[in-house]
């Protein structure tokens, strides 16, 4: 029964890490935003070596502001 559980609790968290973890075509890096309500504030997670298969294509801020 516990393996169930665990099986189908990896599929819910990477089907949510897909929809929110866009790559960066700019600087060829995989990122994520990141809400705290608690300190109402915004922070931003790079990733190196993520794999960027079917993430949504969104230059992130760092190259915005370079730009």
């Amino acid at each position: 029964m516990n393996q169930i559980n665990k099986q189908g609790s990896w599929r819910i968290d990477s089907k949510r890490a897909d929809k929110s973890i866009k790559f960066c075509p700019s600087c060829k890096k995989c990122y994520e935003d990141l809400y705290d309500r608690r300190w109402q504030s915004k922070n931003i997670i790079y990733y190196n070596n993520f794999p960027s298969y079917k993430k949504e294509k969104r230059i992130c801020f760092k190259c915005l502001n370079k730009e």
